[in-house]
């Protein structure tokens, strides 16, 4: 691989999080929330956060040279038509937000959660029994959009796929057409049907069981998204879904899918999904953001025992999709552009994200933040922040 990729010190950006940074609970003990940053999309003179496994989206400004402030917090019960109160308290788990613009007056920002099953918390309280059982929260299927102007996110505007009951659990059109992708599961089916009555033609897809299986066990997990629209199809977005896992035979997954507006505060997918494998040396998918007709992925561990993180790019990846083909294709061109240094306190790449359409200066966010990037408000290194010292690096285009 490549030489470590170096950030350039003096293009550092710093995000301001002032009082948003730290919740305080009614013990009065402090969480510090600015240590898990899992999305990040620069529009105009915003920046728009993730606030993993949180509520909220966070909305800061440009108030000076590479320097942004917190200038709103806004919930995701308050962007999107979710009415059930329980789902209200409980966290979102988004991964990835993506930038989406459709003409010169229209910007929309994507959001996408996990998609993960999780491990239940037993009713017993034995914690040793919480690798057993598996549940699939309902916030975390998020799949959606807002609109975007000058004050930020426009109230009425969110879409999202719609997340519907199923019997105990729940599903959207998106996990339904993963899980119903050619080819036909015909071993699973054969397999399974010795212990449930499944016909072999109840639409079980090759992808069906990774989305039964927990993060742990190489199961369904997103962790990036890149959004683009065809010159002559304005209507339909074409979303390239990056997964953290699973890893096939050593190839990471990207899933392109199309999307189209269905009502006022809905989506709706069009046609079956492609599922492109990418030999990302046997990392997974943690973002993705497009320069020009190429696709930049930033691809750490699947499992967080690892430790290593790197840049690739999809050479031509937009021509090789517009012109389309089999649903299951593996991906050769692909470039290593380079690894990325892993710093003492362990904190992995997360998001990656270009700063400005017209220079190749792109901001790296990492989960688990430590004190070396935390500062406080004279810029002294603190482990209570409010603010983050991001990296910047620059990727020369081919």
């Amino acid at each position: 691989m490549p030489d470590d990729l170096s950030p350039a010190e003096e293009k550092s950006i710093d995000l301001d999080l002032r009082d948003k940074a730290v919740i305080v609970k009614k013990n009065g003990e402090t969480r510090e929330v600015i240590r898990n940053l899992s999305g990040g999309a620069v529009i105009g003179d915003s920046v728009y956060l993730a606030d993993d496994e949180g509520r909220r989206l966070l909305h800061l400004r440009l108030v000076a040279s590479r320097r942004y402030e917190i200038a709103d917090t806004v919930k995701m019960t308050a962007l999107f038509d979710i009415a059930d109160e329980t789902d209200k308290k409980k966290e979102f788990d988004l991964e990835a937000l993506a930038v989406d613009r459709i003409d010169e007056d229209t910007t929309r920002l994507w959001l996408i959660g996990s998609h993960a099953m999780g491990h239940a918390k037993p009713e017993s309280g034995d914690l040793e029994l919480k690798r057993v059982g598996l549940k699939r929260e309902r916030n975390r299927l998020l799949f959606g959009c807002v609109d975007i102007d000058k004050n930020g996110p426009v109230k009425g505007s969110g879409r999202h796929l719609r997340i519907k009951p199923a019997r105990e659990t729940h599903t959207t059109e998106f996990l339904t057409a993963l899980r119903t992708a050619p080819p036909a599961a015909i071993g699973l089916l054969r397999e399974v049907s010795a212990l449930a009555k499944i016909s072999a033609d109840a639409g079980v897809g090759w992808f069906t069981p990774y989305t039964m299986a927990s993060t742990k066990e190489n199961g369904l997990d997103v962790e990036g998204l890149a959004i683009r629209r065809h010159a002559g199809d304005h209507a339909t977005a074409v979303a390239l879904v990056g997964l953290r896992g699973p890893v096939i035979d050593g190839f990471a997954v990207l899933i392109e899918i199309r999307i189209r507006d269905h009502s006022k505060r809905g989506l709706k997918t069009v046609g079956k999904p492609r599922f492109h494998l990418l030999n990302l040396e046997g990392f997974g998918i943690r973002d993705l953001e497009w320069r020009d007709k190429d696709l930049l992925i930033l691809a750490g561990p699947t499992m967080t025992r690892q430790r290593e993180s790197a840049l690739f790019r999809w050479n031509g990846a937009w021509k090789n999709i517009a012109k389309g083909g089999k649903n299951v294709v593996e991906v050769n061109d692909i470039e290593t552009i380079g690894s990325l240094r892993m710093p003492e306190d362990k904190s992995g790449p997360e998001v990656f994200t270009i700063v400005t359409p017209q220079e190749p200066e792109y901001m790296l966010l990492r989960d688990g933040i430590g004190k070396d990037r935390l500062r406080d408000q004279t810029g002294k290194a603190s482990d209570l922040g409010p603010v983050y010292h991001t990296e910047i690096y620059r990727i020369a285009d081919r």
